[in-house]
């Protein structure tokens, strides 16, 4: 029984220690970036245009809201990212408009 048990911690400290070992090795040879990376950009032709829309259209979006949430009926509605005095959204204060909502 001695021998068994000699024999089962010397397997197991063996794979703790290989494992260890592992772990060395990984760290050693992990991955280290450059603090700054350049970066080529091949296709200069193609240029990306910053588009806000109008006062008009973020009311569009919040009548949107307003009837989706009506077609489901909820309890309760949670919403994410709404502005409050946000230049994006004409400082139209989205917290007090969809507030006013009639949840039924």
């Amino acid at each position: 029984m001695k021998k068994f048990l000699k024999i089962l911690a010397t397997v197991v400290l063996s794979v703790i220690v290989l494992f260890l070992l592992f772990l060395a090795v990984l760290s050693i040879l992990e991955y280290r970036p450059a603090e700054v990376e350049y970066l080529t950009v091949e296709n200069r032709a193609e240029k990306t245009q910053k588009v806000e829309p109008g006062k008009e259209m973020v009311d569009g979006y919040l009548d949107g809201i307003d009837s989706i949430i009506d077609s489901f009926d909820p309890d309760m509605v949670l919403l994410q990212e709404v502005d409050s005095s946000s230049s994006r959204t004409y400082r139209i204060d989205e917290r007090e408009v969809l507030s006013q909502l009639p949840i039924t």
